[in-house]
């Protein structure tokens, strides 16, 4: 697959750039209407794994998580959310 991907010129590669995009926006969009203000979520972030957060707010392109063991506020990216 890596070999194909090295032999595509420019505007076929910025046109399978546009279709991940594409598939990337709408897997988070329907990641997203699963969550509710209160839901317990994990970030997918090196900084804080194994850590759970609860949902305070969902905001058009941020989610709003209060961590559970000490009550700290972090706004995140929805793409970094994941429902437990």
């Amino acid at each position: 697959m890596l070999n194909q991907v090295l032999k595509m010129d420019l505007n076929e590669l910025r046109a399978m750039k546009m279709v991940i995009d594409q598939l990337i926006n709408s897997k988070v969009a329907s990641a997203v209407s699963e969550l509710k203000v209160g839901n317990t979520v994990k970030i997918n972030h090196k900084k804080v794994a194994g850590l759970t957060f609860t949902v305070v707010k969902i905001n058009r392109k941020k989610i709003r998580v209060k961590q559970v063991s000490n009550g700290v506020t972090y706004n995140v990216a929805m793409s970094l959310i994941e429902k437990i």
